[in-house]
């Protein structure tokens, strides 16, 4: 029998909207989609509060860097479109940013992630995910990806992507979950109780020494993986293209002004 998602909600004390604005998080799927838009949204209060949903949009995405004194935002957008079912945990605090990519759903992040980052773990754990950690947080990665909760990952979201992005873990499917269903609720809720509670524990001792002196409890270099054109190198390159645009168009003037000026004294 279909769930009333309205109805369903109601009965448990929990928020419904049939449509809402993304989670404002920075991650390797929110932060890949332009326009996005939420659709059966439910907010789930309880022991671990969590919220699910069905998101799509168009990919593309905006990133800042600094380069010494120079900031500089790339905004992109592209033709395709992704859309993904999820459920957000929220954290006791902030952690780096990891990627758990599961091999059984094919490549479904809308941007892939530099393969540089990617972080081999013991066992067979990388027979069944690509685990992706900025550079210099191996160790990190190490550390709250522990056997146990690789066996958690494989028991529970073994065809799901997960992902830690500040204070927040979120689990991804490649397809709209069908909130209507019984059984879909009844996975969610299990990976909610035996996943998210292993990843409160685990970020609770967790600090990143980097981050002395600065508003966070993770450095900046930690907070975001490098992905596809959003990458730093990808800004990076964007800053270049600018100049050499902008040098370009100065000759281009002034070569303009000499010939003006040439022709007028003949």
């Amino acid at each position: 029998m279909a769930i009333d998602l309205a109805a369903f909600a109601q009965e448990r004390g929990w928020q419904y909207l049939a449509t809402a604005p993304p989670p404002t998080i920075e991650g390797a799927v929110f932060g890949a989609l332009l326009d996005a838009v939420v659709t059966d949204n439910v907010v789930a209060s309880g022991p671990i509060p969590f919220e699910v949903g069905n998101v799509a949009g168009q990919v593309g995405g905006t990133r800042t860097e600094k380069f010494g004194k120079v900031t500089v935002t790339m905004r992109r957008r592209t033709s395709a479109r992704s859309d993904h079912g999820y459920v957000g945990i929220r954290l006791p605090r902030a952690l780096p940013h990891f990627v758990v990519d599961a091999h059984a759903n094919g490549s479904s992040l809308p941007i892939p992630l530099d393969r540089k980052q990617r972080v081999s773990l013991e066992g067979d754990f990388d027979e069944h995910f690509a685990l992706y950690a900025p550079a210099g947080y191996e160790r990190d990665a190490l550390y709250l990806f522990t056997p146990d909760v690789m066996a958690l990952l494989i028991d529970e979201t073994g065809d799901l992507d997960v992902e830690v992005v500040g204070d927040r873990l979120t689990i991804y499917s490649p397809h709209l979950f069908d909130l209507r269903d019984p059984a879909v609720w009844e996975r969610l809720e299990q990976i909610v109780r035996v996943l998210g509670a292993k990843a409160i524990d685990q970020a609770e001792n967790y600090s990143d020494p980097r981050a002395a002196g600065t508003d966070s409890n993770v450095a900046p270099a930690g907070r975001r993986l490098d992905q596809g054109f959003l990458s730093r190198r990808g800004v990076w390159w964007s800053l270049v293209l600018l100049v050499a645009i902008l040098i370009v168009s100065l000759v281009i003037t002034i070569a303009g002004i000499f010939g003006s000026f040439a022709l007028g004294m003949m």
